[in-house]
């Protein structure tokens, strides 16, 4: 065992020491306890070494402390040993176990089923535990379909080390972060959220605006007006309010799909997304009776509509295009589908969950229109048409980004989380009451870093970066 090497820094944040324990004390004991040194002498024979600096220290309940140490020296493959995990009593002061984690998309059995007798201690109390565990079954498996797709394209070495980094950050969010409340995210030693502040809610929100308004001609308005009128719709908003979400009575999407059926898809006011959010509904409309015969609910998450993938067989409706290229709109759609989640949890994992949210939405109305080969409706002066050979929209992006705090995420935090994200070396903390302005500091010369707001403020500062 040994420390990082040059150029690997595996800790996402600085650890911050607290005041009531010796941490240097503890990360001894763990490294010289018979589990640890039993299975680091076994990951040696292999070439491989435990780190002595861990990527998460963390207290958990009664005198339980979970700490993780990042293993190095081997390749990325499927099954590799990438971390071990230790649980230590600080009681006893002995280590209860120390155990071997993988590479590759799965998680242990003991995290991933949430009830079993053995899932407990969890890395974070009450329903905040169950999240983080769905989060990083979430985030592993994407971070290894981001790797598969990433490794012909960036190389072994490169790929490699992307997954390590993302990896290794997905830990901390899991036991650091409750989905942007009261949490210090990706901070080795926070205790768990401030008692004297009120919980707040870790679960998909809602806004209360809708922000899309198209030209309807005629005919459109006469077909929304029915819509809008039927019992269909009265049913379909009950439902949605049941959930905590309304419906934006402007359509996002109208499609003809034949001269017998029109297709007309209303947004939701979603915002913040987590699998089964409800972010649209979709009404299949017909012509000759002027009636709503179908309407079913448009979901966030990896599946595809079964009514946009087998509505022909069980309805007799028509495909979303003529011909074949509805069935390869289909496919396509579907596939989309599996790998824009995985690129939701990309997101989420260095951007936070309200980016996350935003581009899985952006790029889901496009698919939309992609699978029905376009949009009538007129947002301006021309209706949106999409070609019916048109890609879905990418979405794997390997763009190389490091974890940020995008204003975006900023504006749905709140003060206690901005509380953990300005303290991160001291006991004491910053308060924020809320957050109306940001301020960024520019470089104007490339490759020089921008000096602190502080650093020769005056009211006629010279034009230096």
């Amino acid at each position: 065992m040994h420390r990082p090497r040059n150029g690997q820094d595996f800790a996402t944040l600085s650890l911050v020491r607290p005041a009531h324990l010796d941490v240097a004390d503890t990360v001894r004991l763990v490294l010289e306890s018979q589990p640890m040194r039993a299975l680091a002498a076994l990951l040696s024979r292999n070439g491989l070494e435990v780190e002595i600096q861990p990527i998460v220290y963390k207290d958990l309940s009664g005198t339980l402390t979970r700490l993780m140490f990042p293993v190095t020296g081997g390749p990325i493959v499927d099954g590799a040993v990438v971390s071990v995990v230790c649980l230590f009593d600080r009681k006893s002061r002995e280590t209860l176990y120390a155990h071997p984690m993988h590479a590759g998309p799965g998680v242990n059995p003991l995290v991933r089923h949430l009830d079993g007798p053995l899932a407990a201690p969890k890395s974070q109390s009450g329903a905040d535990g169950d999240r983080a565990s769905r989060r990083i079954i979430e985030h592993k498996q994407a971070l290894w379909d981001r790797f598969i797709h990433e490794l012909p394209i960036l190389g072994k070495e490169e790929a490699d080390q992307r997954w390590r980094e993302g990896y290794y950050w997905s830990l901390q969010r899991l036991y650091f972060c409750s989905g942007c409340t009261q949490c210090k995210w990706g901070s080795p030693f926070f205790d768990g959220p401030d008692p004297l502040v009120s919980s707040a809610s870790t679960v998909a929100t809602v806004s209360t605006n809708g922000d899309i308004s198209p030209k309807l001609h005629d005919q459109y308005s006469e077909i929304v007006a029915d819509i809008l009128s039927s019992d269909a719709w009265r049913v379909e908003t009950t439902y949605a309010a049941r959930g905590g979400f309304s419906l934006i009575d402007s359509p996002r999407l109208l499609k003809e799909l034949d001269s017998e059926f029109v297709q007309v898809i209303f947004s939701t006011n979603a915002v913040l997304l987590q699998a089964g959010t409800l972010v649209a509904v979709a009404f299949t409309y017909q012509i000759r009776s002027q009636e709503v015969v179908l309407s079913h609910c448009l979901c966030a998450g990896p599946e595809s509509e079964i009514q946009f993938q087998k509505g022909d067989v069980a309805f007799g409706l028509p495909l979303p295009q003529s011909g074949h290229l509805g069935k390869d709109a289909r496919s396509a759609y579907r596939s989309w589908r599996r790998r824009a989640w995985s690129q939701f949890w990309l997101n989420d994992l260095d951007n936070g969950t309200a980016v996350a949210s935003g581009r899985w939405l952006e790029a889901f109305w496009a698919a939309i229109e992609a699978l029905f080969g376009g949009n009538d409706l007129s947002y301006g002066s021309q209706p949106v048409r999409r070609s019916p050979e048109l890609d879905m929209p990418d979405a794997i992006n390997t763009t190389r980004r490091k974890p940020i705090v995008p204003p975006q995420a900023l504006e749905n935090i709140g003060g206690r989380c901005f509380t953990g994200h300005a303290t991160n070396r001291s006991r004491s903390e910053l308060r924020a009451l809320g957050l109306s302005t940001l301020m960024v500091n520019v470089g104007l010369q490339s490759g020089v870093p921008p000096l602190p707001c502080r650093v020769g403020a005056q009211s006629h500062g010279r034009n230096d970066p």
